[in-house]
Order: structure tokens, then sequence, then C-alpha cells
């Protein structure tokens, strides 16, 4: 064994610059519609459409959708594409050309004897017309609402490409370089002019502007840049891949990108950097190079697929590079700014200046899992069996007949002089001349030490078994119970300040004051961390899901830091970080190792890496439990743009929607986040979700709009979301023409229903009154009697008698003739309900003369009307005073010695009549003393205005009252008279004609 002999690996030493780039490969299997690719073009929505020569791919990150001649285009080879200022996609093919309505395509043909020719490029003129380059009958005008074509049959030119700079429209064709001015084209009557005499005869490819640059490609001779009225020429000879160019695409950074038989060419300060099989793309014929709105450079190949390239911020070298092998597990950078590298069993090798890559030893040296750098530029590397040193061109093993020797050392650290070294067994050092074992005398063992680091004066160490800080004398141990996620450590790194990182089997944890506690990095679950490095106020952290990129601000928030991730789209090799496999080697190189590659991060791209653009996010379908459904009869149309039903308006059972939607992100796909809400039914965003749809079930009748937002790998959201506005209607149950009919037919119910009360109650109305009448008319007849009693007629006939015999015939002559008019008003108040206050006064007078005549003079009576009383005017039901009067005088004047007053008041009062009858009599106790008790017939006539009192408050609905008759007492409580007061309601005398 001569592993201290270097000069034979020297000898085997390579110089190579062949680090290759990611590119993304798409093809057929992949879900593209053919893997020879003709043109691409991304629209307003985010959506990369792929024409290829057997049919039309839309790709929006996820997966490809593909149309062909059976959704309406006109040809399956696809020859051009282009989106119209309206957001419509037309495509060009051969014999015409077609436009994407919702969901089908809609083709406009060329005449029959032009149907041969193939539309090789589409622009506009203006909103209303397209201008279209063939293969054989030149430029083509297309109406777009007339719907018609416009051909100048002068000019039968074959054009590749149209394309307005500045006012001049510029044809490339393979006749030369042509240009024609806008205003000429109007008319389609435009003439050609030559745009330099370089071009005559050229064959152009393509033509692109850039500020006041114009680059033109050609067939055979290369590129041309015309600039400041120069014109520079570049070929193959100046760097390019190839003199065949077939595209030219200008890239956000501006660089240029040139797509040709050979591969792709970029120029970037000054220099071109080619790209083929050898640096990362499996294929060297390309047709088309496209950029789109998020930076991404597409290549359409020729027979190998789509492509997309992951960007200059990694690069990558493997064995084909001379690396000892694809797994890389130690980088370290010696005092003479070499690079080196320990394999996963091919030993180690070393990276110059020049990135060249010498391999220094052989796979005898095995497996080398860490390494370190001496004051004396010794170069210490950590393998299966133990320290293999390489010194000045020599390799030796430093023996230990200690623990470690023949043990498997995963981490070395070197500290002004000593050599701190990891193992399986613990923790030892290396002073240069002994080794010294720390943990098990401590009491404190350490096992499977993997990572070592240093502030001040105490050591950290990563175990297997926890967390270790060591001060020279005590070793203190973390683990689980203070806040570790997992006591299995991986790796440790400090940043600039001061917080320790530790990356566990199963997640990310920081301390910081003594204080741990995990940090989320929105990795995969139990994730382990194989690396960590500070920079720049950065921390990168390696794992098997790729390299995720914290930012270390001040007020980081540990459970939703800013997070940036690196994966396979983002230009790393592979997914799987290898175990402390990292190193900044200078200021703008960090270098680290995957399990397919050494990787190159590099520096200055990543300063001034943009971030990253938000998604497009795009609604791409509604469900209706669960299911596509046809919903056309339920909208106003299919929106154009969108391809949603217009003003959508469901049924009210079809209310479990659910809406799919999608985020396109080329470089992050798997990394976006979505949140979400109904307004109509969510009153706050939903929680941030992965999952691509979105259900809502039994849903209430209304109007809803649902709101979609998406975020990055960074979190940064939507500003606008997208939103979707639908209807779901009532159930006609509850619709405004059936509750109004509803509310109509109840309205008619209750009028029929109030009707026929009407009807009953009217029926009721008019027995009750047909009774109540009855007994008025009984009431009636009986006040009749009882004013017309044979006592009082007898009596009436005895005083005529008397003054007939005293032949006192003038009294005798009034008394009967006052007999005869209250006879007859008598019988006449029988005839009416109703009499005027006036005619019921003029009966009481003829009552009252009577008998003041009768009983010669032994009471004096008065009637007081008020002046507000219109007597004529007033009604009142008849024969209502006279049993009160006939009480006053009978039981109340005549049974005392003395001569009586009865007095009659008639006044108005709360909007009332009232009428009083007072007298000065015996009063009503003494008279009952006086008859034993008994009442004579005119108590009788009292119950029977009661009784008529009632009956006409039932029949008229007004209120009548009476109060009394009652005593009259004076200050001492002697009993001076009776009282009796009516009130009754002021009725005019207009009901007499009812």
């Amino acid at each position: 064994m001569h592993h201290y002999l270097i000069i034979f690996f020297l000898l085997l030493a390579q110089q190579v610059f062949g680090q290759s780039y990611r590119f993304e490969n798409f093809n057929s299997h992949d879900g593209l519609a053919q893997s020879q690719v003709n043109t691409m073009i991304q629209d307003e929505k985010g959506y990369l459409w792929v024409g290829t020569v057997v049919g039309l791919s839309r790709y929006d990150s996820h997966e490809f959708i593909n149309y062909y001649k059976k959704d309406g285009l006109l040809d399956n080879n696809i020859v051009s594409l282009y989106e119209h200022e309206d957001r419509q996609l037309w495509v060009g093919t051969k014999g015409g050309i077609s436009l994407k309505k919702s969901r089908k395509f809609v083709s406009f043909k060329f005449p029959e004897n032009k149907s041969e020719f193939k539309v090789l490029n589409i622009t506009s003129l203006d909103q209303n017309t397209l201008l279209l380059a063939t293969n054989g009958c030149g430029m083509v005008q297309f109406n777009i609402a007339q719907k018609t074509f416009l051909f100048n049959d002068e000019h039968k030119e074959y054009i590749r490409k149209i394309i307005l700079i500045g006012d001049l429209f510029f044809l490339a064709t393979p006749e030369g370089l042509f240009t024609v001015p806008e205003s000429d084209i109007t008319n389609m009557k435009y003439s050609v002019k030559l745009f330099l005499p370089e071009f005559k005869n050229m064959s152009i490819t393509d033509i692109e502007s850039q500020g006041d640059k114009i680059w033109i490609s050609t067939f055979k001779k290369g590129v041309y840049l015309f600039s400041e009225n120069k014109l520079a020429h570049f070929t193959q000879e100046d760097g390019l891949i190839g003199n065949w160019i077939k595209d030219i695409a200008i890239s956000d950074n501006n660089n240029i990108w040139f797509a040709t038989g050979l591969g792709v060419s970029c120029y970037t300060d000054n220099r071109f950097i080619n790209f083929d099989e050898s640096n990362g793309l499996n294929n060297s014929s390309f047709k088309h190079i496209m950029n789109d709105r998020n930076g991404n450079i597409w290549l359409g190949s020729n027979g190998g697929g789509l492509f997309r390239f992951s960007g200059w911020l990694f690069t990558t070298w493997t064995k084909q590079d001379n690396l000892p092998s694809d797994i890389i597990m130690t980088i370290t950078e010696d005092h003479e700014d070499r690079v080196w590298l320990g394999s996963f069993g091919e030993g180690f090798a070393y990276m110059d200046k020049n990135d060249s890559i010498v391999r220094v030893s052989d796979k005898e040296i095995g497996f080398t899992w860490s390494s370190a750098v001496t004051r004396e530029n010794e170069i210490w590397f950590g393998t299966n069996s133990g320290i293999v040193v390489y010194d000045n061109g020599k390799i030796r093993n430093l023996k230990d007949e200690g623990e470690f020797d023949g043990t498997k050392i995963t981490a070395l650290y070197e500290d002004n002089g000593i050599l701190w070294i990891g193992h399986k067994r613990g923790l030892s050092s290396y002073d240069g001349v002994k080794f010294t074992s720390y943990g098990q005398s401590l009491g404190v063992p350490m096992k499977r030490v993997r990572s070592i680091a240093k502030k001040g004066e105490t050591l950290w160490v990563a175990g297997g078994n926890g967390l270790f800080s060591f001060n020279g004398t005590i070793i203190t141990r973390w683990d689980e119970s203070h806040g570790l996620t997992d006591n299995n450590l991986n790796t440790i790194a400090f940043d600039d300040k001061g917080r320790l990182w530790i990356g566990t089997r199963s997640g990310l944890n920081v301390m910081e004051k003594d204080i741990i506690r995990p940090v989320d990095i929105k990795s995969k679950e139990n994730d382990p961390v194989n690396f960590l490095y500070s920079f720049e106020n950065r921390l990168l952290v390696g794992t098997n899901f790729g390299i995720h990129e914290l930012s270390l601000d001040q007020d980081i928030d540990f459970d939703n830091p800013n997070i940036r991730h690196y994966n396979l789209a983002s230009g790393l090799p592979d997914l799987d970080c290898n175990l402390n496999a990292i190193n900044q080697v200078d200021e703008d190189e960090i270098l680290f190792g995957t399990a397919n590659g050494l990787v190159s991060m590099n520096l200055e791209i990543l300063r001034g890496l943009r971030n990253s653009s938000t998604p497009y996010v795009n609604i791409t379908g509604i469900r209706i439990f669960m299911r596509d459904k046809d919903l056309s009869e339920f909208s106003s149309g299919i929106d154009s743009i969108n391809g949603l039903y217009k003003h959508l308006e469901l049924k009210h059972t079809d209310n479990h929607i659910t809406f799919d939607f999608t985020a396109i992100s080329y470089s992050s796909s798997d990394e976006v986040k979505y949140q979400y809400r109904l307004v109509g039914a969510d009153a706050e965003w939903l929680p941030p979700t992965k999952s691509n749809f979105a259900t809502y079930s039994y849903l209430p009748y209304g109007d809803y709009t649902f709101e979609l937002k998406v975020a990055d790998e960074n979190s940064t959201w939507t500003f606008v979301p997208i939103r979707y506005s639908f209807t779901i209607k009532p159930p006609y149950y509850l619709t405004p023409w059936f509750i109004l009919l509803w509310v109509a037919m109840m309205i008619g119910a209750l009028w029929l229903l109030y009707r026929w009360r009407k009807s009953i109650r009217k029926k009721e109305r008019e027995t009750e009154l047909i009774i109540m009448q009855s007994k008025l008319m009984d009431l009636e007849q009986q006040s009749l009697n009882s004013s017309m009693n044979r006592h009082f007629i007898f009596n009436a006939l005895n005083s005529i008698q008397y003054y007939i015999n005293r032949e006192d015939k003038r009294s005798a002559n009034m008394y009967l003739t006052n007999f005869a008019k209250l006879i007859r008003k008598n019988l006449d108040s029988t005839e009416n309900k109703w009499t005027t206050l006036h005619d019921e006064l003029e009966r009481i007078e003829l009552y009252l003369s009577m008998e003041h005549m009768r009983f010669k003079d032994r009471f004096e009576y008065k009637i007081n009307i008020s002046k507000d009383i219109d007597v004529h005017q007033i009604v009142i039901p008849p024969m209502l005073f006279q049993p009160f009067l006939e009480n006053s005088i009978w039981h109340g004047i005549l049974p005392k010695e003395e001569n009586g007053l009865v007095t009659l008041n008639i006044d108005k009062s709360n909007n009332q009549v009232r009428i009083t009858i007072t007298d000065d009599g015996i009063g009503i106790s003494q008279s009952k003393v006086n008859k034993n008790g008994q009442l004579e017939h005119d108590s009788k006539g009292v119950e029977i205005i009661n009784s008529r009192i009632i009956l006409f408050s039932k029949m008229t609905n007004k209120e009548f009252q009476i109060t009394g008759p009652k005593d009259i007492f004076d200050k001492n409580k002697n009993c001076v008279g009776t009282t009796v007061e009516i009130l009754m309601p002021i009725v005019r005398n207009t009901i007499l004609k009812t």
C-alpha cells in the first residue's frame, strides 16, 4: 500500500470545466401530446401552451391537458400560437387558424387554393385584426369581427415571423430581412424594403428586440446584433454552439438564448454558455425557446420533449467531472484555497482555484465521513477505520491505541491546535502528542458524535443521545426533556446572533438563552436535518427533501418562519442532502454534497434572486355532489376566458358544491398553499391547505362569492384573490311570486272567512236585534202600561169628573185636553224607538201639569235646559223619565206634610247628555219603611227603564248609564230628598231616518 505516495494519482488527475445544470424534462410519458415541440406560449392565466406535431398541450405545473382535431382544431400539427389582447388564444396550423372558445376550438379555413400553406407566426395589427405569416401566401390579414381573410396576391413570399419594432413591421424570410411601415399594412397595399444590404438573400429565422437592440438569427450564418446603427456578428468561432439558429428568446435578466440543432446557447456577460447533452440536457436538437412571466426558460426540442431550465443558482459536479464519487460526504478548504472532497467509498480529491478536480486517493481509503485542516495545513479525514492524514503529498494513518482506533470517525473539528474527534463512543481530542477521551470519565457518556461547534470557551457536541456542552471540566446534557424534538442529533451550527441551531433525525430546533424549541420548516413529517450552515443572516437546512433557506431576522417567528425551499425544480440534482457535507469556499460560493453529485450554490445569484413570483391561481371547475354536471341551462353561457359558467343560478337541490382549482408555479408546484372562503357562508378565511378543491355541503339559498388566493413557498399570498359569484335559487315555495300568491290566497281565505263570519254575525246580530227589539217592545209596552196604568187613568177620570161636578168647565176642559194629549203621545212613542228631546219634554210637561192640577198644588216642578242642548236635534229613547218623576211625586213628596219640589235638569257632561231628576221628599229609605219594604208598580217602572237601557246599549253599542235613585243628605246627615242621574250619548236626530 503506497498511501503516502501521491505522484501516481497526480498523473491521473484530470482538469475539467464540465459542471452541469439541471433541466426538467417533460415528454409524452409525462402527458405531453408529443415530444416534437414546434412552439410555446404562456397565457395571461399562467398556463403554458405547447404546440407539438400531433396536438396542443396545456400545462399548469401539475398535469398536461391535450387538444386535437376532435376538439375543434383545424390540424393536429401546431405551428404557431398567439394570445390576443382580449386574452383569446389563437392557433396557427396548416390551412388556417383556430380560436379557443371555452372548452373547444373554432376554426377558420383558408380558401381551397391556399389550404396547403401553414401559419408560421401570428401577431396583431390592431384590436380587430390579426397578421399571419405564412410559408407561401405571404402576410395575411384576418378580420376578427367579420371572420374573413384578406390576401395580398402581389406578395407570395415565405415569411417566418412578423414583429413590430418602432413603427416598422419586420419580416423574417428565407430571402432576407424586410421592413414594412406600420401605416402601409392597413389596406394591405404595402411594399417591402430590405432592412440592410447584408441581409439580402440571407435565410432569417427569427428577430427579437431588446430595448434599442435588435437580435437577428439565421440559418448557417449565426446571429447578428444591430445596435446604434452598427451590426455585430456572432458564430461558432465566437462561442455559439452552432450557426444554424432556429429561435431567439430574451430572459428577464437580459440574457439572450438561442435554440439550435446542436444545443442551446446563452449570451451573458459578453460570452456564450452552451448547453447540450454534456452538461444537463438529454437532447441537442431544439426548435423553439421561450421565457415565461416567472423568469423560466423553456426549450422545445425536436424529439426530446419539453425542457425547463432550473436556473443559474445551482451547478453540479459528478463522476463524469472526475469526482471520486457522486456522493461527497465532507468538504474542507485548506490554506492554499484547495477544496478537499471526501467521498462515499471512493477516497478523496481536491478542487483547485480553476475548478479542476484532482483525484488524490483511491477507493482503498474507503468511506470518508468528516474532515478538518490543521494550522500546519494538514488535511485530516475521518474514515470508517480511523483518521487519515494528507500532509505535503503524503498519506498516513493516524494511529491511536485508545478507544477509537479502527472506529468510524464522524466528526472532526480543529480549535487552536487541538483536534476534536467525534466517534460512536463519544468525544476525544488530539493535541499533536496524545489522545484524550471525554464523557465516560466525567459521568456523562456521549454516543455517536456527528457534529462539533464552539462558542467562546464552550464546546458544543451533537450526539446520538442528545446535545452536550463542555467547558473543559463539566459536561452538560440536553435532551427531549429540555425541548428537543429528538435525542438523535445530526448537526449543529451557530448563527451571527449567537443562537444555536440543532438538526435532529426528526426536525429542526433552536437554542436561545438556554431555551430549546422546535422550528417548523414546513418540510415532510419527521424529515431529518442533515446539515446546517449560517451565513449573511440566512440559514441553510439540508434535509432528505431538499434544502430550506431560513431568513434569520431578529424577530423570527419560529412557528412560521420565512422559508424558501429548493428542490429538483430549483436545480438540485437530488433531494437527499449528505450529513454535514457543506462548506463556504469563498464569498460567492457554497459547496454541499447530495446523493447525486456535488453542488455549487452561487451566492451572487442568491443575493440578487428576486422574490418568487406569486403563483397564478385559477378556478378550473365546479362539481355538484362531487360529480361533473352540465350546468348550461342554469347559466347565461360559458366564459371564454376562464371556462366557467356565467351568471350561474343553481336549483336549491344542487347545493352540495365542490370548487376545483389549481396554482401554477413551475419552479415550486409542490410548495404552494391555498386559502379560500365562501362569502355568504364563511365569516373568515379558512386555514391554508395544499388541497386543490373545496367542498360546501347543503348551502341554503342565497347569493355567494367564492374567493381564492395562493401562496408560494415563501408564504407570500396573492394580493387580490380571484372570485367567482353564483346564486342558489330558493325553492318555489319561497320565491316572491309564490309567496305573493300564497299571501293573496291567505288574504282571500281570510276575507272569505271574514265575510262568512260577518254574515254569521250579521245573522246572529239580526236575530239578537229581533230578540232585543221584541224585548224592547215588550218593555216599552210595559213602560206604557206603567205610564198608563189603571190607577192613573182612573184617577185622571176622577179628576175630570171632579171638575165637572164642580162645574169648573175650564179646569175640566184643560185637564181633559192634557189627558188626551198625554195618551196620544204615549201611544205615539210606542211606534218609534227614538224621540226628540223636545217631544219627550212636552210629554213630561203634560204629565207633570196633570199631576200638579190633581194634587191641588201639593208640589211644584221645574224643568231646566242648558243653552248648549239642542232639544230638536238630540234624540233619546221615549218614556225614559216618567217613572222617576212619578216616584218622586208619589213616594217622595206626597207622603210629606209640606209642599214639595221636583226638578228636571238637562245639560252636557263629557260629551254626553246628562238628565238629573231631584225632589225634596221623604227619601227612599223612609218610603220603604212607610210601605213595609214593599214596592209598588212604580218601582217596577224603574226596573223596566233599567232593562230598556241595557237593551239600548247592546243595540247601539253606545253607553247608557243610570245612577240612583238615591237619597240626598244634608250636612247633619238628614235625608232631604232623592236624586237620579241618567247619562246617555248625544245622538242626533238623523238616526230617526234610519
